[in-house]
């Protein structure tokens, strides 16, 4: 017999059902913003070979040959390509907080111009991944919300109500200020990278063999950053997901909801110690007492069971029997 409405088990099952599907889409948008980082490591190792090809003898590039000054003609082009991109991008302060090419005007050394590089193609890199996540979830939380008002009279989540949950900050930071922290540190330590290539030298005449080390430090950097973004990906969508559950409970009248963990070798201590807790809606916390409680935080609130009596006259009816065939197909 299928669960009722008014039965705990059916809500768990049609929010953790919720969950069920982010975990297939979680995988394919992470693919996604992973090709981001790989374009702008093929951009780097690009700009790196054309430097060594154009700057270096037959001694290799040094340290000290790095420190000279960069050829006019390179660093025009520079400037050309971050000012068009700049004017392209004139309304995102995370933009023009990062892209100040005003330096240039002056002497520049061929290691600052390609310092420079791996800052603008991160940069570049960082508006695609953003704007593809902000895409996706958007979309989570409007998927969420229309899951789970399947049966209900009240309209689903509109647009404004959507971009304050994405907008809102937990923990410290929202998923936007996340994603460009991230890719500054990505960085960072390319430049980092980049700099202590130059230091060693890159002292042989074949120029694949010259940028090995980097690339080496290359492919480690983006290793990290796969593991990175899976775990921003994985915890920002259920953060979205959440806060969508609990718009629609508050849309609904539900005043309580239970913390429900997802049990299984890998669930935190955290998480354990919330699961089947009682708190008031109003009190809804990411971080404290609802998910995310952690990076990587699968669990998810339902309606608390002192709560489902009120919960239930929104249902229309046969909402039970339409959601479980809902489910069987779309999770």
């Amino acid at each position: 017999m299928a669960d009722q409405p008014n039965s705990q088990a059916y809500w768990i099952k049609r929010t953790t059902g919720v969950m069920a599907k982010l975990d297939k889409t979680d995988a394919v948008i992470t693919a996604a913003l992973l090709k981001t980082i790989a374009a702008a490591k093929d951009e780097i190792t690009d700009d790196l070979a054309s430097i060594i090809q154009r700057y270096a003898d037959d001694n290799g590039l040094t340290y000290q040959q790095a420190k000279k000054q960069a050829y006019k003609t390179d660093l025009s082009q520079y400037v050309r390509e971050a000012n068009e991109y700049r004017q392209t991008h004139d309304k995102d302060p995370e933009v023009l907080k990062r892209l100040n090419t005003d330096y240039f005007a002056s002497q520049v050394s061929v290691l600052d111009m390609l310092r420079a590089q791996i800052e603008f193609a991160v940069l570049k890199q960082t508006v695609n991944f953003n704007d593809q996540f902000s895409d996706y979830l958007k979309q989570t939380a409007a998927e969420v919300d229309k899951r789970l008002a399947e049966g209900f009279a009240n309209s689903t989540l509109n647009t404004s109500a959507i971009k304050a949950i994405l907008a809102n900050e937990w923990s410290g930071a929202n998923y936007s200020q996340r994603v460009w922290r991230n890719m500054d540190q990505m960085a960072a330590k390319l430049k980092d990278s980049i700099t202590t290539g130059f230091i060693r030298g890159y002292g042989t005449r074949d120029t694949a063999r010259r940028m090995r080390p980097f690339v080496r430090d290359m492919d480690a950097t983006v290793k990290t950053m796969r593991y990175v973004t899976e775990r921003l990906v994985r915890t920002e969508s259920t953060y979205v997901a959440n806060q969508a559950i609990a718009s629609r409970y508050r849309a609904d009248g539900v005043d309580k909801y239970e913390f429900i963990a997802f049990i299984d070798d890998r669930t935190s201590k955290v998480c354990k110690s919330l699961n089947h807790k009682e708190f008031d809606l109003d009190d809804y916390d990411p971080g404290e007492n609802a998910p995310p409680m952690h990076p990587h935080c699968r669990s998810v609130i339902a309606p608390a069971l002192s709560a489902l009596t009120r919960y239930d006259k929104y249902l229309k009816p046969k909402t039970a029997e339409k959601y479980n065939e809902i489910h069987k197909t779309a999770v």
